[in-house]
């Protein structure tokens, strides 16, 4: 596959109990460097303090311009674990926002099934429909949630 050319990516969860949740597709660029997530019910705390330590090290690696330490990065410590933080801040505090919305309207809600694609796309130049060539992007953000509101799925 060329740089530059759409290819689809698809998840459909499963939750037990309920079965697969709303396929979803995506359509990409080849060259992207995206995280794919699925998140059900709930973001582990300890989770993000871990993600949170690994950047740290990562950080300080980068500080020292130890040359030894630089070459032992990949490029999933420089981008991936920062797209997977900002992937799982964003569903902690997409639940957060619903448990305070349910203490206020004492009603009973909750994130069932999350799923999302968080990274970075190049943008393509098109030439008669063909991808002619790539350059810079921009960070892409594409989720979709499942939330049960009193019992009833949305």
């Amino acid at each position: 596959m060329k740089l530059g050319e759409e290819i689809d990516v698809s998840m459909t969860p499963y939750i037990p109990g309920l079965g697969n949740i709303r396929k979803q597709t995506h359509t990409t660029i080849a060259g992207s460097f995206l995280s794919l997530n699925t998140v059900a019910q709930s973001v582990s705390p300890k989770k993000l303090k871990n993600l949170q330590i690994k950047l740290e090290l990562t950080k300080d690696i980068l500080v020292s311009n130890d040359q030894t330490a630089l070459a032992s990065i990949t490029r999933e410590d420089l981008l991936g674990d920062m797209m997977y933080a900002g992937t799982l801040s964003y569903f902690a505090q997409l639940q957060a926002q619903y448990e305070l919305s349910a203490l206020a309207s004492k009603a009973k809600t909750g994130l069932l099934a999350a799923k999302g694609i968080f990274g970075y796309e190049p943008k393509v130049d098109y030439l008669f429909g063909l991808p002619r060539s790539i350059s810079s992007g921009g960070i892409h953000l594409d989720i979709e949630t499942t939330r049960v509101d009193k019992n009833v799925m949305i």
